[in-house]
């Protein structure tokens, strides 16, 4: 486990010629191991110039403390259907049990720009958890949210006025 941490510690340090293709997703492995050991490297890297590198190593960093502190109350993680290991662990209600209320809720956060990401991250895996239609319109609308977002911040793929005029819509 050790060396692999290492291995994504050597592609971090390494100058890639996009920073969306290595950083991010190196941020992540690293988080998601979660060794002690990382947590200086994703403490170095969420200070990156590079917004899409300091935002991914930004809630590593928040996923390994989390981690380290120990699991709070309200981690659901071992009742994720996926059994995945994702960036931030989701929080709350599980599949199917859901009240409307709770859904408002995890989609307030979710779209509260305001938020750390961490805190955004938990609630959109909170919904991918939940599983009901609602949960998915929701995540929707975020992922609208996100997209457009990205694209105002580096345009290529669509007009910033595009992304603007659904990011208002959502």
């Amino acid at each position: 486990m050790l060396r692999a941490v290492l291995c994504c510690a050597v592609l971090c340090c390494a100058v890639l010629c996009c920073a969306v293709v290595g950083h991010p997703q190196c941020g992540e492995a690293v988080g998601a191991i979660a060794k002690p050991e990382s947590l200086p490297l994703l403490e170095e890297f969420a200070r990156d110039e590079r917004k899409e590198v300091s935002e991914t190593c930004a809630l590593a960093v928040s996923r390994l403390r989390w981690s380290m502190e120990g699991k709070s109350e309200d981690d659901t993680s071992d009742e994720n259907p996926y059994h995945s290991v994702d960036p931030a662990p989701a929080e709350g209600a599980v599949s199917g049990t859901a009240t409307p209320d709770e859904i408002a809720a995890l989609r307030a956060r979710l779209m509260d720009a305001d938020l750390p990401l961490f805190k955004r991250y938990r609630a959109m895996f909170s919904l991918r958890n939940i599983q009901s239609t609602e949960s998915v319109l929701v995540r929707s609308c975020g992922a609208v949210f996100c997209f457009c977002w990205a694209c105002l911040v580096a345009p290529a793929c669509a007009s910033a006025v595009q992304c603007g005029w659904l990011v208002t819509r959502v």
